[in-house]
């Protein structure tokens, strides 16, 4: 734990204002700082953080706020009810006031469950790499529907055909109204340069694939892992890698690779 700020000379007549003014700031920020947790959804550590500052500074009404938030979303509305009701009667018997009008507000939200208490919906947009729309596509909408349909089932799905037909815009346009559908976002690789020249083609796709899903760069004890295994790992929790080639001769995933993955789109 911090230690408090001049605190080996906190008797000192010159510290006391300079540690009270600190003091406050710290604790301002402690406030603002639990809101940020309680708003991304961290409730239980909110609580466990609110317990330990509380005990030190029962009085904060804000701090009391936010633990009466954490404890409902928490599905513990008896106990945000008890704090509230421990809080008023400290209140009354040490400084003889009331509650001021929030913390009266969310007791009597609390009481009636009101659903501005809940948490908010998340508002997180899928997450995509994929290219900004700058037009619509025109005509097609018979091939990625068959492509959808393709995709319900088959794990590997080529586009093939002479170059310059829409294999790629095709493939692109049928991963973006998939993005809503998958829960981890809808992801293209570009395979051009997928050929052997830097190593074996399989390192090179792994490489390409795993960068993509941002599974690089890991420092933790899950770097050791195989990267193919992580990618097949991200695959089954809802990844879909969008794949495009416009290349020639460019190498496919092999059937080891792509049947470890998800659905993999090569145009």
């Amino acid at each position: 734990m911090a230690r408090a700020a001049f605190a080996d000379v906190a008797d000192e007549e010159f510290a006391v204002a300079t540690i009270a003014e600190l003091e406050e700031l710290r604790l301002g920020a402690v406030e603002q700082h639990a809101e940020a947790r309680l708003e991304l959804g961290e409730v239980d550590g909110v609580i466990g953080e609110l317990n330990t500052v509380l005990d030190q500074h029962p009085l904060r009404e804000k701090l009391q706020a936010t633990r009466l938030r954490a404890l409902y979303r928490a599905g513990r509305q008896a106990e945000a009810l008890q704090r509230y009701d421990e809080l008023r009667i400290r209140l009354r018997d040490e400084l003889g006031l009331d509650p001021g009008p929030e913390l009266v507000e969310l007791h009597r939200a609390i009481l009636a469950q009101q659903p501005a208490l809940d948490a908010p919906a998340s508002s997180t947009a899928p997450r995509t790499n994929l290219p900004a729309e700058w037009d619509e596509m025109v005509g097609r909408d018979g091939a990625v529907a068959d492509l959808h349909a393709v995709l319900g089932s088959a794990r590997l799905v080529t586009l093939t055909g002479p170059g310059g037909v829409g294999k790629t815009r095709l493939a692109i346009e049928t991963a973006r109204r998939l993005v809503t559908r998958m829960r981890n976002g809808v992801w293209l690789v570009e395979l051009a340069g997928v050929g052997g020249r830097h190593g074996h083609p399989i390192d090179e796709l792994t490489d390409l694939v795993a960068t993509a899903l941002a599974l690089h760069d890991d420092t933790s004890a899950t770097a050791a892992v195989d990267p193919l295994d992580r990618i097949a790992d991200a695959s089954r929790t809802g990844r879909c890698c969008s794949c495009s080639t416009t290349a020639s001769g460019s190498s496919s995933p092999s059937p080891s690779w792509s049947a470890r993955c998800c659905a993999v789109r090569r145009a």
